[in-house]
């Protein structure tokens, strides 16, 4: 197994990755790079466990914060949080703790006055699905979608002839694996995720998925991180010691899968 960060450089091990981020990545003591970084770092059994009842293959090479640039128009590279490939086999993972859903296609379209060029960024993103799903796809028909799915679809599919896509879902351990903490709820995801499967045609091989993971933070992520305010230095400075000093900040005690099916 091999480690990028990007495309393509490659690191020894996931804690040297750290360095890599972007200075805003740990300005939040609640961003989701957190238990991502985590269950990578201290839970690889788990991980591997949850990516092999994806369908992923045992052997996979790691994408941290996987970029892929819209094929037409000019934008923003799409980061996918983790790319894994295994041949033409591709698994997209985003993960989210307390963020909450992103903006539609329509919202993002209208954010500015001359949308031209995000007209042709998005018909770029629906360009890779099309080839990918083998059909034609309406720009319109694409308002109500969440715009960051149908990037992070786009990516996957322009990665491997059999791509996933998987949102991870952190959750706070509860009496039920519905926490009641801020962020996107597991039905609300699968909804939306349900709306872009639809809208390409319900892609046997393409398949897309929830995985709600239940988390359970440690003493040090309690007493030296969780109090930290966001955006300041000092917070990042100290997320940052601590994930290099290889501290667990969480364990993870159980996870379920929801696939997005057929209604």
């Amino acid at each position: 197994m091999a480690i990028y960060f990007g495309n393509p450089v490659q690191i020894e091990s996931i804690p040297d990755v750290i360095s890599l981020y972007g200075n805003r990545e740990f300005e939040s003591p609640t961003r989701s790079t957190l238990p991502m970084l985590s269950l990578l770092f201290h839970a690889p059994c788990m991980f591997n466990e949850i990516v092999r009842e994806l369908g992923m293959p045992d052997n996979y090479d790691i994408f941290l914060e996987y970029k892929v640039r819209p094929p037409q128009g000019r934008g923003t590279a799409s980061h996918t949080d983790v790319m894994l490939k295994s041949g033409e086999d591709v698994l997209a993972i985003e993960a989210k703790w307390t963020e909450p859903m992103y903006v539609t296609v329509a919202q993002w379209l209208n954010e500015v006055k001359n949308n031209d060029n995000r007209e042709a960024v998005l018909g770029g993103w629906l360009g890779l699905l099309e080839q990918q799903c083998r059909c034609n796809l309406d720009l319109a028909g694409a308002n109500n979608l969440i715009y960051q799915m149908v990037h992070r679809a786009a990516s996957a599919a322009a990665s491997g002839l059999n791509p996933r896509l998987s949102y991870f879902l952190f959750k706070m351990k509860s009496t039920n694996m519905e926490s009641t903490e801020d962020g996107t709820k597991t039905d609300q995801m699968v909804e939306r995720l349900t709306e872009l499967w639809n809208f390409l045609g319900e892609p046997e091989g393409f398949p897309f998925s929830v995985v709600e993971i239940e988390i359970e933070p440690t003493e040090i992520y309690e007493t030296k991180i969780r109090p930290l305010p966001r955006r300041e230095a000092d917070t990042r400075n100290t997320i940052i010691g601590t994930l290099q000093n290889n501290h667990t900040l969480f364990n993870f005690p159980a996870f379920s899968i929801r696939a997005v099916e057929q209604q």
